[in-house]
């Protein structure tokens, strides 16, 4: 999933470069506390929940963003009330969209609630910034989610690895349990393409275009 890849790049480029404060891409587009205003015809599957809309906001000790790009589980998430703090091994995640040099592109319109955890073999210049929550913990997603673990071989820099992060997702019978309609404020109000994703029979609510060839889905 290209939210390993975000992370990675994002960290290691803190690392090595130094971050920007900078929160503008290439077009303008600010990354930073993106709105969860929704189209007014939009009906989102929960209010606080798995998949629903979020933002971020600096905390003072733990970032939003470095360089640009969005971190899932820093700063001061606001949208996830339901998703817990004290699941085995998951951290609580804003994943939100970004589109610029920095990283691959990620594209979660208006923010999206999850679980995640990461795990990495490979250079610790990628590895150390790159792990989160606990993955060896985090081997199912509550009752009715779907849990999804992605293996990504990833370059940064020069630097390889391979890290493979587990996410929750909310399950789904059809595209309209997924947010479908909404516009992306950070993408000057591009169509998302939230949707009901499917995998050996295993539905899901995602933007396809995060999703990487070999990710596996189980119902939970």
């Amino acid at each position: 999933m290209r939210t390993l890849a975000l992370l990675l790049s994002l960290l290691l480029l803190t690392t090595l470069v130094g971050a920007c404060d900078d929160n503008k891409d290439d077009n303008g587009a600010d990354q930073s506390d993106v709105s969860t205003d929704l189209p007014t015809d939009t009906e989102t599957p929960q209010e606080q929940g798995f998949g629903s809309p979020c933002t971020c906001t600096d905390d003072g000790a733990s970032k939003c963003e470095i360089a640009t790009v969005p971190t899932p589980a820093s700063g001061n998430i606001s949208g996830c009330d339901d998703v817990p703090t004290d699941w085995a091994g998951g951290a609580r995640a804003c994943v939100r969209t970004y589109a610029g040099p920095v990283a691959p592109d990620l594209f979660f319109a208006n923010g999206f609630c999850t679980l995640m955890a990461t795990h990495c073999d490979g250079e610790d210049a990628i590895c150390t910034p790159a792990t989160f929550g606990d993955y060896a913990a985090f081997t199912a997603c509550p009752e009715g989610l779907v849990f999804l673990e992605i293996i990504q071989h990833v370059t940064v820099l020069g630097q390889d690895a391979t890290v493979t992060s587990r996410i929750c997702a909310p399950s789904c019978e059809s595209d309209a349990d997924c947010r479908l309609g909404e516009v992306d404020p950070a993408l000057q109000g591009q169509a998302s393409q939230y949707g009901c994703q499917e995998k050996d029979g295993v539905k899901f609510c995602l933007d396809p275009r995060n999703l990487e060839q070999g990710f596996t889905a189980t119902q939970n």
